[in-house]
């Protein structure tokens, strides 16, 4: 995976252009409903069930593109620019990142990616950093600050199961699994036990209310586990 800061910028132009589309879509889809109920419909009877409901939506997807385009001119308004400018200067985030991935021992998962448009992408394990990416989205999240992952089977055409990786300030990757690569699941759950053995893994209704209810207690219980791990590790080497 080639990554430097143009390719943040292509990738962020290509996720606005596709949003503009994507709204661009909607107003459109509003403007044919509106059409059929007034010609299905008496005018005075439309007024109030139809045309202000549609005409409040197309307002808001109206406002919505202009915010788009003003993430257009300025990319630090762009919620990929802000994710990378919580670890750091972005230049040097996407600088170690990099390094990251050209070194061998960085993990490659070919997914399908959550959002908008389900676009094929994939996610990347280096030593310090889980990456995401297609050619219209971007996520990164630090492996330090990862809680709990868990996959669901998912019923809907298309795919197999549904990956979640959570990280300490309730931040969360999502990413889709296709049907037949189910073994993908395990592959990348063991992949993040080995480099972060004292996360959560896999989903109960006790971890979910825990999470949901007492994300301090969750981040506390994490926290223990990774200073048992360490302290079973540094006996560990001063035994060999």
């Amino acid at each position: 995976m080639h990554l430097d800061l143009k390719t943040v910028e292509d990738i962020t132009r290509a996720n606005i252009r596709n949003r503009i589309w994507s709204d661009l879509y909607s107003i459109f889809s509003f403007a044919i409903i509106y059409g059929v109920f007034s010609i299905a419909v008496e005018a005075r009877q439309l007024f109030l069930p139809c045309t202000l409901p549609t005409g409040i939506l197309a307002l808001v997807t109206l406002l919505h593109i202009v915010e788009t385009i003003r993430e257009r001119r300025n990319f630090w308004r762009h919620a990929i620019f802000k994710q990378l400018a919580r670890y750091g200067e972005v230049p040097d985030v996407v600088l170690t990142i990099a390094k990251q991935v050209e070194a061998p021992t960085f993990i490659n998962h070919q997914i399908f990616l959550v959002g908008r448009l389900h676009r094929r992408g994939d996610l990347y394990l280096t030593e310090d950093w889980i990456v995401v990416r297609s050619n219209v989205e971007l996520y990164i999240m630090q492996l330090a600050e990862l809680m709990w992952v868990y996959s669901q089977k998912h019923n809907g055409r298309g795919f197999g199961y549904i990956f979640y990786m959570k990280d300490m300030h309730g931040r969360e990757i999502i990413v889709h699994v296709p049907h037949g690569r189910d073994a993908m699941i395990t592959q990348l759950a063991d992949h993040l036990r080995a480099k972060v053995p004292w996360i959560m893994i896999g989903h109960t209704p006790e971890l979910n209310k825990k999470w949901n209810k007492d994300r301090i207690g969750f981040i506390a219980m994490v926290e223990q586990r990774r200073t048992a791990f360490s302290a079973f590790t540094t006996e560990r080497q001063s035994v060999l």
